[in-house]
């Protein structure tokens, strides 16, 4: 019989393979929770959580994997429990889960939480993906001519006055969400496709990029001031940001929406959706320990 075992953060770089690459760091972390089960000293299953990052009494189940041979056992039943029950002696209240739908393993996943009676699925981001044979296509992607009066430039050709401008007006009077800050890590920032719109002189709006790989660019703000939105601004800006990669490696087009932005959600309803090579929503579910309260 395999027993589910609390691993030590030693212990558990030995499971590494067992969840995802993008996780395996958190293997070496003090507040992370992991549990292990071991066949003949090999691992062959792991459950790993930790802080929810966004809710301090609320525990984040990373990842849960049983090595093929082994799966239709329960074990990954027993692990669940165990995780569960190491992360109460945490004195967590609750523990939350965030998935992608609509992958091959999704309907595991959402099996198993609702046998265990988590909340329901609440939409957190809708992650699209296309590429540029497909998006320019699209009736909007024809190159934007800008009428006289606006300035399209560089994000990293900006000016320190720019900066000034654009932080004094949002202290004076927000005129931009804050979660749609021109004002990433500037290291990320991807200076070919990374656009400023300038009216009269002064910054209106912005096209920040990354470069995930060496092919894809992530959008990661769009943002043309209020006023100018029923103009298209915004879509001729984001167009002009895919058209500085023609002639480039770069050929696919990588965009999140956070459910707090419902206008650039509609923007991809209306204008995106029918380019797209995938949409798809990431989800979030919770889940209260005995005795643990209500969570979020």
């Amino acid at each position: 019989m395999h027993v589910p075992l609390r691993l030590t953060p030693a212990q558990a770089t030995g499971f590494a393979d067992l969840t995802f690459p993008y996780f395996r760091p958190l293997l070496e972390r003090p507040d992370s929770v992991a549990v292990g089960v071991a066949a003949l000293g090999q691992p062959i299953g792991l459950a790993l959580a930790g802080p929810d990052g966004e809710y301090p009494r609320v525990a984040r189940i990373h990842s849960l994997a049983v090595a093929v041979p082994f799966r239709g056992a329960g074990l990954g039943r027993l692990l669940f429990d165990h995780v569960e029950h190491e992360l109460a002696g945490e004195g967590y209240a609750g523990a939350s889960a965030v998935y992608m739908e609509g992958l091959a393993y999704s309907p595991r996943v959402e099996r198993a939480l609702d046998a265990r009676g988590w909340l329901p699925a609440r939409r957190r981001m809708l992650i699209c993906e296309s590429d540029f044979a497909t998006i320019t296509r699209a009736p909007w992607m024809a190159r934007p001519q800008f009428p006289p009066e606006y300035e399209v430039f560089r994000w990293v050709d900006r000016s320190a006055a720019d900066d000034a401008s654009i932080r004094g007006r949002q202290q004076a009077a927000p005129w931009y969400p804050e979660t749609l800050s021109p004002y990433p890590e500037p290291e990320r920032v991807e200076p070919v496709s990374s656009l400023g719109l300038r009216l009269h002189g002064e910054v209106v709006g912005w096209c920040i990029t990354h470069r995930m790989k060496p092919d894809t660019i992530r959008f990661f703000r769009l943002f043309v001031r209020r006023d100018l939105q029923r103009l298209g601004r915004a879509a001729q800006l984001l167009a002009e940001s895919i058209w500085r990669h023609e002639g480039t490696e770069v050929d696919k087009a990588y965009f999140d929406v956070a459910t707090h932005n419902p206008e650039m959600l509609r923007f991809v309803e209306r204008r995106l959706g029918p380019w797209l090579l995938v949409k798809r929503w990431i989800v979030r579910r919770s889940h209260a320990f005995a005795g643990g309260g209500e969570v979020a």
